[in-house]
């Protein structure tokens, strides 16, 4: 029987027991995530690829979500990285669970001034 607060019971049917049990959770979550660089410097229009790892290996469910903190920089989608304008920012990855590692990206002006 499940009770009001959702606690399971034995219960007796027909002068037979039955009792249910839950098994116990074998999903491995990622326990980190590491990047194939930690700082990248571009020329505005370059772009580079940053590799994701997420820790186990085992991990059940292995999904990235690329970020830019500041699109106006660079942008990231799966992991490439494009070159829009001059400055800095940061690319995070995160796991479906929050861990979260970061890049540092610098872009340079490709006017050349003479």
């Amino acid at each position: 029987m499940i009770g009001s607060m959702g606690a399971v019971t034995p219960a007796m049917i027909s002068g037979m027991s039955i009792t249910v049990s839950a098994a116990a959770s074998d999903t491995v979550l990622p326990t980190g995530i590491r990047l194939s660089k930690t700082t990248l410097t571009l020329t505005e229009g370059g772009t580079a690829i940053l590799t994701a790892a997420v820790t186990p290996s085992n991990a059940a469910d292995k999904t990235v979500r690329w970020t830019s903190a500041n699109e106006k920089v660079a942008k990231v989608v799966n992991g490439k990285v494009t070159a829009v304008g001059a400055g800095r920012t940061i690319i995070a990855a995160r796991t479906a669970n929050g861990k979260r590692v970061t890049c540092t990206v610098i872009v340079k002006s490709s006017v050349v001034c003479s």
